[in-house]
């Protein structure tokens, strides 16, 4: 283990209990990721400078937004876990299949219903299909910023291992190891990736904050057209 390696924090997954419910990060993650995403989106579609004359939703019909990628994330995820990462498990379990509380989200699949849920908001609100992609581009770092620190607290999806002054190590039971090469036994230490994908998503956010090209897009687009 190098001298400098950093010992992981012991953090209980449960935040805290309601009675005999527990409250974890994980879930949490999932309510801020939404909620400070949501009150982000409300804020770009809310500063005119942002679009010119592009249309754009309302900030009351981003409440709609929410609904549809909330839906999208939970049952997307859960779908795609269920019949694409372990499908064995789950038909000879059936009843674990809405067990989300026993964790089993997949992000490929919660990406593909956010998606689908974007493109259906953008539909009924009769908004270009591209600027709601643009803020749903712009706000999805935030999510990710606090899905990442769910998976560091609970922990899971650990880096390769390594040697570098900042790898975290950990003691663990040993378990399987990830086919991709992850850190799951307690003798190594291992780059701590969730980390760096954390300030990656801060990072992201503050760009995307000022690259969203949708507005440039449609308004290069519409003046094509008049000109035509």
């Amino acid at each position: 283990m190098p001298i400098l390696a950093i010992a992981f924090p012991q953090i209980d997954p449960v935040f805290f209990w309601l009675g005999p419910l527990p409250v974890r990060w994980y879930g949490l993650a999932y309510v801020f990721g939404l909620l400070f995403g949501w009150l982000y989106a409300r804020l770009l579609v809310r500063t005119d400078r942002l679009w010119g004359a592009v249309a754009r939703p309302s900030a009351q019909s981003l409440d709609d937004l929410l609904v549809y990628a909330a839906l999208g994330a939970v049952i997307g995820g859960r779908l795609f876990q269920v019949l694409i990462y372990d499908p064995g498990y789950y038909l000879s379990h059936p009843d674990e299949i809405v067990a989300v509380w026993h964790g089993g989200m997949a992000f490929h699949g919660g990406l593909i219903g956010v998606a689908l849920g974007a493109l259906m908001f953008a539909r009924r609100h009769a908004v270009p299909k591209l600027v709601v992609a643009d803020i749903c581009a712009t706000v999805a770092p935030i999510g990710i910023f606090f899905g990442r620190v769910a998976n560091f607290i609970k922990p899971e999806m650990w880096g390769r291992p390594a040697d570098v002054p900042w790898a975290v190590h950990r003691r663990m039971v040993p378990v399987t190891a990830s086919s991709v090469g992850f850190c799951r036994i307690s003798t190594v230490t291992c780059d701590p990736v969730l980390l760096k994908r954390e300030i990656a998503a801060v990072v992201s956010a503050a760009r995307m904050r000022y690259t969203s090209s949708a507005p440039q897009v449609l308004a290069q687009k519409a003046r094509r057209t008049t000109m035509n």
